[in-house]
């Protein structure tokens, strides 16, 4: 990992971190079991898959990766200024989006949560190439100050 203060200054910068965490070789096994999973499923690509990581031993241990936990911690913990910050609970899931497809609409993850700024943090594996043209994340520069807080529906 970078060391935490590279870590934090890049995320206060710029509400993002693009970090090789996996190696080629783990993204591939990603895939691989992700279309295993797909597969069992009935081979739907237009649905996404909530909580792989309770069908898949893989993407449980993905999910209590010490260095993704570790990065998640210090930057949570940077935002909420909590020194020692320990996450309370993860999840995964997984989108298939079919070449050609939209994939997913426009959002801000803290709205469709409910969640208030510091509550949730989200992070995105791509296991495949991801870019303008065969669809990727983007971000809208400065949204990662925004300190949205919203009442509980």
């Amino acid at each position: 990992m970078k060391n935490k203060k590279q870590l934090i200054k890049h995320w206060e910068e710029n509400g993002f971190i693009n970090y090789p965490l996996f190696t080629s070789e783990e993204v591939e096994e990603m895939k691989t079991e992700l279309m295993r999973l797909l597969e069992e499923r009935g081979g739907d690509p237009h649905k996404f898959y909530e909580h792989p990581h309770k069908d898949s031993e893989l993407f449980l241990k993905i999910l209590k990766n010490k260095q993704l936990v570790s990065m998640i911690e210090t930057l949570m913990g940077n935002d909420l200024d909590i020194p020692d910050c320990k996450i309370e609970a993860t999840q995964t899931w997984a989108y298939y989006k079919s070449p050609g497809s939209l994939g997913r609409d426009v959002h801000h993850n803290i709205f469709y949560s409910h969640a208030n700024y510091g509550e949730v943090i989200n992070v995105s594996i791509a296991i495949d190439d991801a870019d303008e043209e065969n669809g990727c994340l983007y971000w809208y520069p400065g949204s990662h100050e925004d300190r949205m807080v919203y009442p509980i529906p």
